[in-house]
């Protein structure tokens, strides 16, 4: 059975679950009313996080603040988010905004791959059907984006900021900003099988998305995704090589590296699919 090594951080298991549990309920005891009624029940912090554990945050959950940048200083407060609120320092969201429908899938949110593992359809890279671009700010663009990161647990996060600062080191690029989002599993793993395609072994970005899709396709005996292997494999360019412990720290801690370069880290959360947004 393969298994992590005794060098890797003590939260990096292969196969652990993308939300902390005990983080997600503090985080829920913090933004939520649990005192008002939801849905003609009453509901505590412990029963929603069980639930989003499984199937997502509910819509129109009374939020105790109206503003996710209020949030997001709350959870500051407590000590749930390791980030600086500095405007130098911190870090940026990105935003996605819908154009029109998508012409590849032509709003269906999946295409036909006859090559792909999982079997004839693959996801499409588009928003949900749609086409979108995407934007960054300083403040979150929903409670639920919010949740969606925070719930890493305050240990993960802190090891997103110090692969961050690895990759800075690997693209010669020290102002380089990160950029933090929320996605689907679906939406992550239609951004994976496209980029592992498109850019393996050639860019960070690439040759994180070919390895997660390898890992995430094949299962050892316990059942868990196969642990990245300790170096690069061959054929990789000479940077992704030196950026490779990086990549392993995001992937252990289930965070998703979507791009790498001078102007910007972006780094993604999995979020549950029926997730409220």
């Amino acid at each position: 059975m393969l298994q992590r090594t005794t060098t890797d951080p003590p939260f990096l298991t292969y196969g652990v679950p993308p939300r902390d549990f005990a983080a997600l309920v503090r985080l829920l005891t913090l933004l939520v009313d649990c005192a008002k009624p939801f849905q003609g029940t009453t509901h505590t912090s412990v029963s929603l996080a069980r639930r989003a554990q499984e199937w997502g945050l509910p819509r129109g959950l009374p939020w105790l603040h109206a503003d996710p940048r209020e949030a997001l200083e709350a959870l500051t407060t407590h000590d749930l988010w390791p980030f600086s609120l500095d405007p130098a320092d911190a870090p940026r969201w990105l935003h996605r905004q819908r154009l029109y429908v998508c012409t590849t899938c032509h709003g269906t949110g999946r295409r036909r791959a006859a090559s792909y593992a999982a079997g004839r359809w693959a996801p499409c890279t588009c928003d949900g059907g749609w086409a979108f671009t995407t934007s960054s700010h300083d403040a979150p663009p929903s409670h639920v984006d919010l949740v969606g990161v925070a719930a890493l647990g305050v240990e993960r996060l802190g090891a997103v900021i110090g692969a961050a600062g690895m990759l800075r080191d690997a693209l010669g690029a020290q102002n380089a900003p990160l950029l933090l989002c929320a996605m689907t599993a679906w939406e992550l793993r239609a951004h994976h099988v496209d980029a592992g395609v498109r850019c393996a072994g050639q860019t960070l970005a690439g040759a994180f998305s070919a390895e997660e899709t390898v890992c995430g396709n094949g299962r050892s005996t316990s059942g868990a995704p196969f642990p990245w292997p300790e170096k690069a494999p061959r054929g990789h360019a000479p940077r992704v090589r030196r950026a490779w412990p990086a990549l392993r720290l995001l992937a252990g801690a289930r965070a998703h590296l979507l791009d790498a370069n001078p102007a910007g880290i972006t780094v993604a959360a999995e979020i549950t699919g029926r997730d409220a947004r």
